[in-house]
């Protein structure tokens, strides 16, 4: 229960004890300091059990046992007794209903409708109070959840961007890298990886952006360098040597199927007007 109570839910950043009392919970008791002192000399990740529990707080708890054990039997005698005072009581209130005379019961004239209206008013006026006291109870700790949710994804969001920039590196005309061709582009025993040559670079909203060419083509599309696989010490002498002035705009598609020699037998879904039916 000390682990359970303890432990910090990041969902609300508190702890179970925290959410239900509003206190922190009091691990500074002397009993439970006992308890992490004796843990602390073995092992901490070891779980204590009862019959490793020091002598000392061995013998509060089995006191602690008995008293409640005592408690619950006083309790149990008392329930008993007021039963039989109950029994007692209902028998005599039976006796006295059955003297009651037949024209008196038939005098005695009950509207069902008025009864079960009222019933349902009132199954009605306790369901709305539970439920105003639930949404009004739970309600702050949802609250709670939701602050510390976005919290948390906001400081998630800023390490991110940190070591996103950390890790970007600024590469320059003539450098070779590597994009990462789909599975639907090639086949199992195809490159995984296409070749290209940086020949452009610009800035857009504070965000560098690469255009590259192939041996096939100059892909029209544009990249930031966390899609690049660095392949500068790598040996491509040919495309380093290529003129991309003669070479034409291909999609990184086309592309992709051009270097790993792959072509689609198979009819795709893109909502476009092609006559073909076939993603290039």
């Amino acid at each position: 229960m000390l682990a359970i109570n303890t432990s910090i839910a990041k969902s609300i950043n508190k702890t179970p004890f925290e959410v239900v009392f509003g206190q922190h919970p009091r691990t500074d008791d002397d009993i439970w300091k006992s308890i992490v002192n004796h843990q602390q000399q073995d092992d901490t990740n070891k779980i204590i059990l009862d019959e490793d529990l020091p002598d000392d707080i061995a013998k509060i708890v089995k006191e602690t046992d008995y008293a409640d054990s005592e408690l619950i039997s006083d309790q149990d005698d008392n329930d008993n007794e007021r039963l039989k005072t109950n029994e007692k009581m209902t028998t005599a209130e039976y006796q006295k209903e059955d003297h009651v005379s037949d024209d008196e019961q038939q005098e005695t004239i009950v509207d069902h409708e008025e009864c079960i209206d009222g019933t349902e008013s009132t199954v009605n006026d306790g369901s709305l109070n539970i439920n105003l006291i639930s949404n009004g109870r739970h309600r702050r700790v949802r609250e709670e959840a939701e602050q510390a949710y976005l919290k948390n994804a906001q400081s998630q969001l800023v390490k991110y961007k940190i070591n996103s920039a950390k890790r970007q590196r600024t590469y320059v005309i003539g450098d070779i890298v590597g994009l990462k061709v789909s599975d639907v582009d090639r086949t199992n025993t195809s490159s995984t990886i296409l070749p290209c040559k940086i020949i452009e670079k610009y800035s857009q909203n504070n965000e560098m952006l690469y255009m590259v060419a192939t041996q096939n083509g100059i892909i029209k599309e544009r990249f930031n360098p966390m899609a690049f696989l660095d392949l500068t010490t790598a040996n491509f002498a040919s495309l380093r040597a290529i003129d991309t002035d003669q070479l034409p705009t291909i999609t990184f598609i086309q592309a992709s199927q051009l270097y790993t020699n792959f072509k689609s037998i198979e009819t795709c879904k893109c909502a476009g007007n092609c006559n073909t039916n076939r993603c290039y």
